[in-house]
């Protein structure tokens, strides 16, 4: 895009440049008088004026606005129950007995303080 852009405003300094050089140049004019010079400005302040343009818009930088990102409510756990390691129990729900009496659990045990 950005050389597509240049290429036609370089085309379009070059399609205006040649009237500029009309009637012999620059500066002078083929030594015959003056040649009505005041349009002799136009070609290359014009062309000068297309590439400009395309200059800066090829090279101006874009902004790139992303989407706000949406943050849910924040949820703080529960800090853990802390319990004596020496006064708790293991119970078993499914044979509704404690630890020594079963020695396996189906489900996980559950701790008891006591």
């Amino acid at each position: 895009m950005k050389r597509s852009l240049l290429l036609l405003a370089l085309s379009g300094a070059l399609a205006v440049a040649p009237s500029a050089f009309a009637h012999g140049g620059w500066g002078h004019g083929g030594g015959h008088g003056y040649y009505g010079g005041s349009g002799r400005w136009v070609g290359p302040v014009l062309g000068a004026a297309l590439v400009g343009t395309a200059v800066y818009a090829a090279t101006y930088p874009r902004v790139v606005y992303s989407q706000p990102m949406v943050m849910g409510p924040t949820v703080m756990a529960a800090p853990p129950v802390v319990v004596d390691p020496a006064r708790v129990a293991y119970f078993c729900n499914t044979y509704q007995q404690y630890y020594p009496n079963v020695a396996t659990c189906p489900v996980p045990w559950q701790v008891v303080p006591y």
